[in-house]
């Protein structure tokens, strides 16, 4: 609305993210492993938001997380990245982050 007195606009209102989201927070729905040529593959899958970017993130102590894939595109509701390990690593966690704009 115009001020009356001045004709200024009193305000203005910009909105960012209006992108529907899962109902549930972002998390890692399925994980599966498999053994190929002395590795371990790690399929990860998450629901996401079709035309969003994700980030797979992997740590071996829940305190240092490394970038093992950056700007992964959802181009569905789910999303699945395969990570390769070594059959070596005992514990290997890993995480999803929606990358920003």
């Amino acid at each position: 609305k115009l001020d009356d007195v001045n004709g200024y606009q009193r305000f203005s209102l910009a909105l960012q993210g209006n992108t529907a989201r899962p109902e549930d927070p972002l998390s890692i729905t399925a994980a599966e492993r498999a053994v190929s040529g002395g590795n371990a593959l790690v399929a990860l899958t998450w629901a996401s938001v079709k035309g969003l970017r994700y980030r797979v993130e992997r740590s071996l102590d829940l305190q240092t997380w490394t970038i093992i894939a950056g700007d992964v595109y959802a181009d569905a509701a789910t999303k699945s990245y395969t990570a390769t390990e070594a059959l070596s690593a005992t514990r290997v966690y890993y995480r999803i982050r929606e990358v920003n704009p």
